[in-house]
């Protein structure tokens, strides 16, 4: 009996000393980084999927995203017109846009001192949490709670002066659609010893960390702007096991582009414009600084197709003065994104005509040219007749009236503005 019995002890003790050696070769250098622990490995599924459920994802947590990602501080070229760009494709008007602005830094305000906070008690306890600490982070998440959930409903009521239901709509079709909800776990602190490295371990998986660190990610294509956006932000409860969170933003397409929280790809390449299609990914990664530890906090993906488009890029006359029997030859500049191909028709027009200046051609008139995957430029001719006697500017037009199958006309029609009559200036008074 004896000998079985240190039979089975000395087995125990070879397994013991088996996994301490595979866990230090694990987290000492078989990672992208060298304290990496264990129970970090691979990257699991997540818990929630908001595509598939969005009611599981919580409004506080849906709250929390919107207001973080406007009012994002992290350095990055095109930040404050990604963030315009989100909210006018999103359907919101400018005084709905600014107030919902204006809400995301009231929580970035108030926030602050409790972020702060938070983070000093996870300095100190982290990664061997104890059940006071915890109940400390349970009530500074209560706070936090509260502040978001006044901060939203607030500005709800500022909402319902314009359409009420847009922004609840927002928060269920967009934040909630396009967010995921990862588990999370202690990383183990990196000490010398095997009794040591399994105290640790030990004491890591006995924390309760059930809240989920919520990761959002999307694309938004920007046609006034010519661009296209990868957006990414997260909530994260004080109680959860997760510590500093970072966020990398790749946006991958015609074109790749890459950032912190966002990403920025401008669609204007030159001679052409990009279409096609794009995928954004946001990944967070929790960083440990008292365990020196980085784990996997989670990570979404969402995407966007830009269709084959055609744009008036220019518009713009020879003369800038005119006078009687002297003709103005407007010139309106056309391109294509990438792949339309085909013939398209430039409408050439007057919105404001004193003289009467009159088009040489017949009025208005339809130009076309093909296109290649180039700029084409169609060209008109209109002139004063002798007896015109009123002067003043006089104000042209183009706009698209016919694109190829498949391509959508983009922008609205362009002006330029000619003075007939008095001399050069800037000065065109109406006569």
């Amino acid at each position: 009996m004896k000998t079985k019995f240190f039979l089975v002890c000395a087995m125990f003790l070879l397994m013991v000393l088996f996994a301490s050696i595979s866990w230090n070769y694990v987290a000492s250098g078989n990672s992208d980084h060298k304290n990496h622990s264990i129970l970090n490995q691979g990257k699991p599924d997540p818990k929630v999927d908001g595509s598939r459920n969005p009611e599981l994802i919580p409004d506080v947590a849906a709250y929390e995203i919107l207001f973080r990602m406007l009012s994002s501080s992290t350095p990055e070229a095109k930040k404050e017109q990604r963030k315009s760009a989100y909210l006018r494709v999103s359907g919101f008007n400018e005084a709905e846009a600014a107030a919902i602005s204006n809400a995301a830094h009231e929580y970035k305000r108030l926030i602050e001192p409790l972020d702060t906070a938070a983070d000093n008690i996870k300095n100190v306890h982290w990664p061997n949490s104890s059940q006071q600490a915890m109940d400390q982070l349970a009530q500074l998440e209560a706070q936090k709670e509260g502040i978001i959930n006044n901060i939203a409903t607030g500005l709800k009521n500022q909402l319902s002066n314009y359409n009420p239901s847009k922004f609840s709509k927002h928060l269920t079709d967009d934040i909630k659609r396009k967010t995921k909800g990862f588990a999370s776990g202690l990383p183990l602190k990196k000490v010398s010893g095997i009794r040591q490295r399994f105290s640790n371990l030990f004491a890591a998986s006995a924390q309760s960390c059930d809240a989920n660190t919520y990761v959002y990610s999307s694309t938004v294509v920007d046609m006034p702007g010519l661009a296209v956006y990868a957006n990414g932000s997260w909530s994260m409860p004080y109680n959860n096991c997760n510590h500093v969170i970072t966020l990398s933003t790749t946006l991958q397409g015609a074109g790749s582009a890459s950032g912190g929280d966002g990403a920025y790809f401008n669609l204007d390449v030159g001679s052409y414009f990009v279409d096609g299609y794009f995928l954004s990914t946001t990944s967070a990664d929790a960083f440990c600084p008292v365990a020196n530890a980085n784990s996997y906090a989670g990570s979404n993906s969402s995407d966007a197709t830009v269709e084959p488009f055609v744009q008036v890029v220019r518009l713009y006359a020879n003369n800038a003065n005119v006078n009687p029997n002297v003709a103005v030859t407007l010139t309106a500049e056309v391109k294509a994104s990438e792949t339309a191909s085909g013939a398209v028709s430039v409408q050439f027009g007057i919105s404001s005509n004193p003289s009467p200046i009159t088009f040489t051609d017949t009025f208005p008139r339809s130009a076309s040219g093909t296109l290649s995957n180039y700029a084409v430029t169609l060209q008109t001719i209109a002139a004063p007749p002798a007896s015109a006697t009123k002067k003043g500017p006089v104000i042209f037009y183009a706009g698209l009236s016919a694109v190829p199958v498949g391509t959508v006309a983009n922008g609205n029609a362009l002006n330029t503005t000619v003075c007939w009559g008095p001399g050069p200036g800037s000065s065109c008074p109406i006569e």
